[in-house]
């Protein structure tokens, strides 16, 4: 009798009799190897002769960075990152020599230091003192029709 003429509603079959055929035939289940992957990792770590070079050259850039009247545009040539124009609390800057940096003179570089896996070297542009919280005190006064004389003695009080 083929299968397909026997309706599934009328074969019951439990979990255990599925498991016990499965580990009588393990062979039929078993699926050959289809692929074999092998990788090689290399570490790209730079040699003394590569950190001399990078530092010979960042030193070079210094200089010139140090001579320049158009920062941004020296920093948009020479490197990954773009200059952020804009004033930054001592308390949101987080760089390694963070006090040395903020403590330069206007005008004056500082580095080059490592940071993560970076040579970087820092110029202070500008320094400016900016309050970084405001007090504001302020009243209002609400009138309603024929509550003027109110309102009016209220601003008498405090002298408004």
């Amino acid at each position: 009798m083929p299968y397909a003429t026997i309706p599934d509603s009328t074969i019951k079959l439990t979990d255990s009799e599925l498991n016990k055929y499965i580990q009588e035939n393990k062979a039929m289940f078993e699926v050959p190897e289809g692929r074999k992957i092998e990788y090689v990792s290399f570490d790209v770590i730079p040699t003394a002769a590569d950190s001399a070079s990078a530092l010979a050259e960042i030193q070079k850039l210094k200089a010139e960075m140090d001579t320049t009247p158009d920062v941004a545009q020296f920093v948009k040539l020479n490197s990954e990152y773009n200059q952020y124009d804009g004033y930054v609390s001592r308390r949101a800057i987080q760089v390694p020599n963070k006090d040395s940096i903020i403590d330069l003179p206007v005008g004056a570089s500082f580095g080059p230091y490592v940071d993560g896996n970076m040579l970087v070297y820092a110029k202070l542009l500008d320094r400016k003192n900016m309050a970084d919280t405001v007090k504001i005190r302020q009243v209002l006064i609400f009138s309603q029709p024929g509550a003027d004389s109110i309102a009016k003695n209220v601003q008498t009080v405090l002298k408004l």
